[in-house]
Order: structure tokens, then sequence, then C-alpha cells
């Protein structure tokens, strides 16, 4: 049985690394998407895991990272659907900003899209709205820290991302994630989700190259 301490690790392990770039085009359900060009050969690891006692593994070139979950924003107990205060947001983030490393905030109850999450679009407009406050209000106390969020542009959806990108389906998760293009501006980098949702793995290489695909369209030379 997986605990709960597991699962909360995995979106951090997911956040973890920086991505280098791929090429691609259009690719044939069940989506392997051929590669024109060689991955970079040099790009760079980020640790986010949160065990204890880890060994340092800088000379292997692996580089810290924060992610900071979306309940720290908020007191225990405290309804997470509203903003945060500014005042705790400016904490969070001087906090962060003390160990000197990339920053992931992550940030996943805050709906964004009307077809998947069924929700209006007043209020996915609202959420990314609250997205884009939590990010003014921490570039406030902290300018200087690279920040990014994690999974929201673009959006965390498998199988709309894993359709012919010519589809109805694939360009309907295209437009969602726009939804979210204004928040573009205000990170410094883009944290794309490659969650492993189910064990097939080749439909996880479908989904993962999807995912950096749209994102580096959206970064517009922004890293990712």
């Amino acid at each position: 049985m997986t605990s709960r301490r597991e699962l909360y690790l995995l979106p951090a392990i997911a956040a973890a690394l920086s991505v280098f770039l791929i090429g691609g085009e259009q690719w044939h359900h069940p989506v392997i998407p051929s590669l024109h060009a060689q991955p970079a050969k040099i790009f760079t690891v980020f640790d986010g895991t949160l065990y204890k006692n880890k060994p340092n593994l800088s000379s292997f070139g692996v580089k810290p990272i924060k992610i900071i979950y979306g309940h720290e924003f908020w007191e225990p107990g405290q309804n997470m659907e509203p903003l945060p205060t500014r005042a705790r947001v400016r904490e969070v983030a001087s906090s962060a900003q003390a160990l000197g490393v990339p920053v992931v905030i992550d940030i996943e109850h805050w709906l964004t899209s009307p077809t998947v999450h069924k929700v209006s679009a007043a209020t996915a407009q609202e959420s990314v709205a609250k997205y884009a406050a939590v990010l003014s209000w921490f570039r406030e106390a902290v300018p200087d820290r690279s920040v990014g969020l994690y999974g929201i542009v673009p959006m965390i959806d498998y199988w709309r991302a894993i359709e012919r990108p010519s589809s109805a389906l694939h360009l309907e998760w295209v437009a969602d994630s726009e939804r979210a293009l204004s928040l573009v501006g205000l990170v410094d980098v883009l944290f794309p989700s490659l969650y492993t949702f189910y064990v097939d793995q080749k439909g996880w290489v479908a989904y993962a190259t999807a995912q950096l695909i749209e994102a580096r369209r959206l970064a517009t030379g922004k890293p990712v």
C-alpha cells in the first residue's frame, strides 16, 4: 500500500527535474512522437524530494530546489479556496529566499478548465487571477528569486495531451492551457507535470513529450 508520505512525495519528484529541449511533429495514436532533434547534451537536474538525511549530490551535478506546497500559504484548517493573505505569501517567500535556490509553487486546487474541471469560464478565469496574485505578492518579497508554477501551464491532462495534435481533443487541451497564458509573464521558468498516472510506459513517453512540446511553445524562450 502506498503511504501518504509517498503520495506527498510524488509531485515533488515530478516537479524536481528541469527538462531538455525536445523536437517533434505530429504522431500517430498511441503516441510516440518522433523526436527529430537530439536532446541537449547538458541539462540540469534538481532534487525536490523530502527525504531526511539525504546525501549531498552536488558532486554529481544535482542541485537543490524548493517546492512550496499549497497548504503552506494558509494556516492549518483554514479555507484554501479564497486567496491567502498577502502577508502570508510574503512570509513564505521570505523563508524560501533564505535557501538561495529556485522555487516551485505547487498550488493545484484552483481549477482552470471549464471542460475538465466542470467549472464556469468565470471561475476558471478567477483561478488564473488567484495564481497571478500569489505570484505577484511572492515577487514583491523576493524579486531576485527564480520562481515558477507546477503543472498549471500547460495544464495537467493525460488523455487529451496524448491525442493527435490535430485532433479536436488535443486542440481543446491546448486552448485550456492557454487560458493561463498570462501567468507565463509572471514566472521565470515553466514546470510542466510529467506525472506517471498509469503503468503504460509508452503512454507516459507520449504524455511527457506532449507536455514538454506545449510547455516550450508557451514559454516563449523561458526555461522549462
